[in-house]
């Protein structure tokens, strides 16, 4: 009997797995899947919805786009309509849906078609799937439909298959969000009959038609992406299939699931690899790092590549990897220590194959994580075939352009050395100058980076060889020497700065845990908590609760963020009611000029914490948001704990 109970492991990630989307969402998702626009999803969505609407269901239609298909618009008929909103936008006139009509009307059941729309700018979010999250939060049950290649797992793929490169996607957490069973149906239709549909007009209007056909819609390209359809389908299915015998005891060949890093880089191939893992893991269902190492090779990122970085790491993250970032000057050991440590099955790393600088060290890194892997498997995703853009071309001469000051700050050390020298020559020794003479570089690396010890060595060895005239080899030794001068007082440095930032921010963490405990009034947690984070970040700060009547205030902001009036616009609101971040550098109501962040507990969201990003940054680096949320998690404790004692 006791080889027939569930595995009570596996039951328990499922009740947690249940939790958890029970707690994202109160609504039901439906998600009509196609290999390609045509195949009737649109169709088969409002004949399920007319279903549902004879069975007493309250059924309303957010938006939906028939292109002027008669048999499409016939079964419209009989379904409420929510008029869209209407948005000017320079000389046009946009219609999106109207997601506050609809939160309004607050119907059982929406149809909201074409989930990977982006949404016309002043909407309050970026993407349609977004809205669909909203209305799921609100307890509204959505049908909705979607492409193959919409999906953001699936992009690499798409664009390999057809040559373009799809910019509007979906976080495959959406897809993940369906209903377990019935969340997603496949709508299929052979490329044939898709073909026979195109020429007749039944897909698009003739002059959009005959640009799609010389585009998606090929034979090839269609069947490709009708098996992608069928695939990604498939795996869905196999999933449910390992549920129900996990539920009800069924013995299988149930393996141990793996676990999968992926490297995380700069460049654009990272995206590639970081779809791939998504793939692989969904695949094995496989829990997946995305990993980043901070190292001296990359502690000078220009704002394009440190923007990179961020919009990578958000992408594994919005994917449902684990963002993790670690610190070494080692790349590879630290990559492999980190693996080791966790279990890891598979590392996935990138490798662009072309001639640059920097292609001996990245040999070198995946050389070195193949050779010392030992069981661990390393998958190398090239990427030769893709052109690089130009803005990288550029990124990588800018890397390398001197910095003038640096090396005229490094060259007038030197160049004071050398007189020195020369005035004690009498009084000196070769070896004595020699010696005198590596203080400028180490000076000029410590205090002024790289490049101020490049141009003090440079103006060293030459002061040294006109003034003194010592053997050929000597400058030689000099050269070398000084180079490994200048790297090792480079890494010091470098090494200082990450732990005095590190040291900095848990400092500040560990300040505020302190002075929370002691305080017993709100006014004083906001004093506090605003005087340590504008002191950490280099930010203005507000904090915004609710009055008696639930309408959010500002309690208190920094002197620094001046008359602002953002809660008045909604974004505060927004997340105040939602609990989710808003704002700038993120993909909900981005036009404003600060970034909030709910301050949640597990009972509730007592206020909001808006940050005024400094004017020196974009967005917010990877390390900075999870201290952000740190520092927001501690407050809204510290918060409800006061209004408790109230």
């Amino acid at each position: 009997m006791d080889d027939q109970r569930p595995d009570p492991e596996a039951l328990l990630k499922r009740i947690k797995a249940e939790e958890r989307i029970t707690s994202q969402t109160k609504g039901e998702l439906k998600i009509f899947l196609g290999a390609n626009a045509g195949v009737g999803k649109t169709y088969r969505m409002l004949a399920q919805a007319k279903v549902q609407k004879e069975t007493g269901i309250d059924v309303v239609i957010g938006y939906v786009e028939t292109h002027q298909r008669q048999e499409t618009e016939a079964l419209t008929q009989g379904l409420e309509l929510i008029p869209r909103k209407k948005i000017e936008y320079g000389d046009l006139l946009l219609e999106e849906m109207d997601l506050d009509a609809v939160l309004a009307r607050h119907p059982k059941l929406v149809l909201v078609d074409e989930l990977a729309h982006t949404n016309a700018p002043g909407s309050r979010h970026y993407k349609r799937y977004q809205d669909v999250e909203e209305l799921l939060s609100a307890g509204i049950d959505v049908f909705t439909t979607l492409n193959i290649q919409h999906v953001e797992s699936l992009n690499d793929q798409v664009y390999q298959i057809t040559g373009i490169r799809v910019k509007e996607t979906v976080p495959d957490r959406i897809l993940e969000m369906a209903d377990e069973l019935n969340g997603i149906e496949l709508v299929d239709l052979s490329p044939q009959e898709l073909l026979q549909r195109l020429k007749e007009g039944k897909v698009y209007v003739p002059q959009k038609a005959k640009q799609a056909s010389e585009q998606f819609f090929k034979e090839g390209n269609l069947l490709a992406l009708r098996e992608m359809a069928l695939r990604y389908t498939t795996q869905r299915v196999d999933k449910n299939v390992q549920w129900y015998m996990e539920q009800h005891a069924i013995e299988g060949p149930l393996t141990a699931s793996s676990r999968i890093l992926v490297c995380v880089g700069t460049t654009e191939l990272s995206e590639k690899v970081i779809r791939l893992a998504k793939q692989l893991a969904s695949t094995m269902d496989a829990e997946w790092y995305a990993v980043h190492v901070q190292s001296l090779l990359q502690a000078a990122l220009s704002s394009k590549a440190q923007d990179r970085l961020t919009k990578n790491l958000k992408l594994a993250e919005e994917l449902g990897g684990k963002v993790v970032t670690l610190t070494g000057q080692s790349l590879a050991q630290e990559i492999l220590k980190f693996a080791r440590r966790q279990n890891i099955s598979f590392i996935l790393i990138g490798w662009r194959a072309r001639w640059n600088w920097r292609r001996l060290f990245q040999g070198a890194l995946v050389n070195t994580l193949v050779r010392e892997s030992g069981p661990i498997h390393v998958l190398v995703i090239t990427d030769s075939n893709e052109k690089i853009k130009t803005d990288e071309k550029a990124e990588e001469k800018s890397r390398l352009a001197p910095d003038w000051k640096s090396l005229l700050k490094g060259g007038t050390l030197s160049f004071a050395t050398a007189g020195i020298c020369w005035a004690a020559k009498n009084w000196l020794k070769l070896p004595d100058v020699l010696m005198l003479f590596f203080l400028p570089v180490i000076a000029s690396v410590g205090f002024w980076g790289w490049q101020a010890g490049f141009g003090a060595m440079i103006l060293a060895i030459l002061a040294f060889g006109f003034l003194f005239h010592p053997p050929p080899f000597s400058l030689i030794l000099f050269l070398l020497a000084g180079l490994s001068c200048q790297y090792l007082t480079e890494q010091l440095r470098w090494k200082g700065e990450s732990a005095k930032q590190s040291e900095r921010f848990v400092l500040i963490l560990y300040e505020l845990s302190r002075k929370l405990l002691a305080i017993d009034t709100v006014s004083d947690l906001f004093k506090i908590a605003g005087d340590l984070l504008k002191q950490a970040f280099d930010c203005e700060v507000q904090f915004l609760f609710p009055d008696s009547i639930g309408r959010l205030q500002v309690n208190f902001q920094t002197s620094g963020v001046g008359a602002l009036k953002e809660s008045s616009s909604g974004v505060a609101d927004w997340t105040f009611h939602y609990g989710k971040m808003a704002g700038k550098g993120t993909d909900t109501l981005s036009s404003s000029s600060l970034i909030y962040f709910p301050l949640k507990t597990k009972v509730a969201t007592v206020g909001v914490l808006g940050v005024q990003i400094p004017k020196t940054q974009t967005t917010l680096g990877s390390d900075q948001m999870r201290l952000l949320e740190s520092f927001a998690n501690i407050v809204a404790v510290s918060a409800a704990r006061i209004l408790r004692v109230k």
